[in-house]
C-alpha cells in the first residue's frame, strides 16, 4: 500500500509538472460560464483522456524503474526530492554522497522520460481527433467549473 502511495506521489508530482510546463496550459482565470462543447468533441476528449491516463500510468512505472535502477527506493527518492524542493518543511534525512549521485542521475533520466511521456500524451490527444488547444480548454474548464466537472465525470464512467 505504501509503495502504491509513493508511486502515485511521484507520478502526480512529475505528471503535473509535465502538463503545466510543456503543454502550456491556458490562462488560469476562472471561467464564469460553461463554454458550449459539442457531444462529438467531448467524446473525443473522453477517449483521449482515457488514453492519456494509461500513458501516465505506464510513465509512472517507468519512473519507478528508473529510480530503482539507480539503487534508490521510491521513499528515499521522494524524501530527497522534498528536501530539495522545500528544505524547511521536509523531513530531515541523512543522504550519502552515493545517494545524492544516484538522485542526480535519476533526475536526468526522469527528464528524458518526461519528454517521452509528453510526446506520447500529445500524440494520443491528436490521434483521438482533438487539437491540443481544445483539450487544454476542456481541462481548464473541468478544473474551474463544478457542473462541467460532474458532466465529464459521468461521461468517464460510461
Amino acid at each position: 500500500m505504501k509503495v502504491v502511495k509513493n508511486i502515485k506521489y511521484i507520478g502526480i508530482l512529475f505528471i503535473l509538472f509535465l502538463f503545466t510546463s510543456t503543454i502550456h496550459v491556458a490562462s488560469s482565470a476562472v471561467l464564469k460560464q460553461q463554454t458550449a462543447y459539442t457531444v462529438e468533441l467531448l467524446n473525443k476528449f473522453i477517449k483521449a483522456t482515457k488514453k492519456v491516463s494509461l500513458i501516465q500510468q505506464e510513465g509512472e512505472q517507468k519512473m519507478v524503474q528508473a529510480i530503482e535502477q539507480e539503487d534508490l527506493d521510491v521513499d528515499t527518492f521522494n524524501k530527497i526530492a522534498e528536501m530539495m524542493i522545500n528544505p524547511e518543511s521536509a523531513e530531515k534525512i541523512d543522504v550519502t554522497p552515493e545517494q545524492m549521485d544516484s538522485f542526480t542521475k535519476v533526475l536526468e533520466k526522469l527528464q528524458g522520460l518526461q519528454f517521452e511521456i509528453q510526446q506520447e500524451m500529445e500524440a494520443a490527444i491528436i490521434d483521438n481527433g482533438i487539437a491540443i488547444e481544445d483539450y487544454q480548454k476542456i481541462v481548464e474548464e473541468y478544473h474551474n467549473n463544478p457542473s462541467f466537472q460532474q458532466q465529464i465525470n459521468e461521461m468517464l464512467q460510461e
